[in-house]
């Protein structure tokens, strides 16, 4: 979730300007509505997951996302295939053509551009 990386973030500046140079001209960004968090509210109940993990994982199934990535080792399993930062960074040098949710990347040495 961009607030997400805002709130983490040490540099709020630089996360601003990143969120302006690179998410909104780089990233596909897209939004959750109020059936997918419905939908989240009960696989959370039912699954005992972390809220914002299910709302993250269900938009990233409803939107065709390849990948969730994540440095929260307790992310929720929800059919979508899960990679840390340095995990994904190390198996896909060019992100450019895969759409992915990142989440808790603030602060490292992600690369924007191949």
């Amino acid at each position: 979730m961009i607030s997400t990386l805002f709130y983490i973030s040490k540099e709020k500046k630089q996360t601003l300007e990143f969120f302006q140079n690179v998410i909104f001209v780089d990233w596909e960004v897209v939004c959750f509505g109020k059936n997918l968090l419905s939908e989240a509210v009960a696989f959370a109940l039912l699954h005992n997951a972390d809220l914002e993990d299910a709302m993250q994982c269900l938009c990233a199934k409803q939107n065709d996302c390849t990948y969730v990535i994540t440095n929260d080792a307790k992310f929720c399993e929800c059919g979508i295939e899960v990679f840390d930062v340095e995990r994904f960074l190390l198996l896909e040098t060019d992100v450019t053509h895969f759409t992915f949710i990142a989440r808790k990347v603030a602060g490292t040495n992600v690369p924007t551009t191949p």
